[in-house]
């Protein structure tokens, strides 16, 4: 739902990020493949069994997991980051030129070993050489918590947040694209 929330504009009941996304991702032909509740396991259905990668996008920006935290059974973080990390060869497998964006789980209002599976992540994206972003600290901002300026619900951006996850991505995206 984070990914999808992108789609939903500030006036919306579950305000998103649409104006940031139509500003900065949209004149980049960007899609959004983002599902409310997608696991780990869901995505990698959709990357075999649905075709998903079919469009073949030189970009893949993947911000997975979060879901896993929360939803029964509750996965552990070795299970999170083996899912992942299986999902990254299967992309890479079918797709050996696309390049891979792997984002951290975003901070959460509650207890979660989100920082132990960051720092797990970090080490499959540079066993699969990939590039890995964790924007804990951007979206924190020195805060021990997440303020509901940025996470409106404890989980979910707020458009104030959405645009601070643009601001962050873009020049990644463009320093990944000219390699």
């Amino acid at each position: 739902s984070i990914t999808m929330l992108w789609e939903f504009p500030r006036d919306h009941k579950y305000p998103g990020g649409l104006d940031s996304w139509n500003k900065h991702f949209k004149p980049m032909g960007a899609s959004n493949y983002g599902v409310s509740g997608d696991t780990v396991e869901n995505v990698l259905w959709r990357v075999t069994e649905g075709k998903q990668l079919e469009c073949n996008p030189s970009l893949i920006v993947l911000m997975i997991g979060t879901n896993n935290l929360h939803q029964r059974p509750f996965s552990t973080p070795e299970e999170i980051v083996a899912g992942i990390d299986n999902l990254i060869q299967t992309i890479q497998s079918k797709l050996p030129k696309t390049k891979i964006l792997l984002l951290g789980i975003f901070p959460r209002r509650g207890n979660h070993p989100i920082p132990e599976i960051n720092a797990k992540l970090a080490a499959v994206a540079k066993a699969r050489k990939i590039d890995y972003m964790d924007l804990t600290a951007t979206f924190l901002q020195g805060k021990k918590e997440v303020t509901t300026e940025i996470f409106r619900d404890g989980l979910h951006l707020s458009p104030a947040g959405y645009e601070i996850w643009a601001q962050a991505l873009l020049p990644e995206i463009a320093r990944i694209m000219k390699k």
